[in-house]
């Protein structure tokens, strides 16, 4: 447990950290696009738990945990978390092009231009943030757990 925990609080806390010394707590609010949070991180997770099936994902999850996760389990966990880093990265490049691609037919009308370039910067951070939470902390601890059954 403290395997995922550790990492997790690591890169809560520089996150934070560099939040609060770049601009504080005020600027924290400027980080919160609900559309943005639902298209990386939600929309894929629900992308690759419907593609590997709903049981399977969850035991997947929850396999590096488990003590009692056999080589397949941790495979499994593997492939899994592989395919929801690429569905993560898939729905961020797809935010950051629509965003890119509303900045460019807004050009006229600046008052339009910094919502749309939040969200094309938001969906990479959400992204960023959903790898470091989600998947390497999960892969991390699966690949270790496979690699000591070896």
């Amino acid at each position: 447990m403290i395997a995922l925990i550790l990492p997790v609080a690591i890169a809560a806390a520089s996150v934070l950290f560099t939040l609060f010394v770049s601009g504080g707590l005020p600027y924290m609010l400027a980080f919160v696009d609900l559309p943005s949070l639902v298209l990386v991180p939600v929309t894929a997770w629900l992308c690759a738990a419907a593609g590997f099936g709903w049981k399977r994902s969850f035991a997947a999850w929850k396999a590096p945990l488990d003590p009692g996760a056999d080589a397949a389990a941790l495979r499994s966990s593997l492939a899994w978390t592989g395919a929801l880093a690429g569905w993560i990265a898939s729905f961020a490049a797809l935010g950051l092009f629509m965003g890119l691609v509303l900045i460019l037919a807004n050009l006229g009308d600046a008052s339009k231009l910094g919502r749309n370039l939040a969200v094309a910067v938001l969906v990479s951070v959400y992204a960023a943030v959903s790898m470091l939470v989600l998947v390497l902390p999960a892969r991390t601890i699966a690949a270790r757990r496979l690699a000591d059954l070896a």
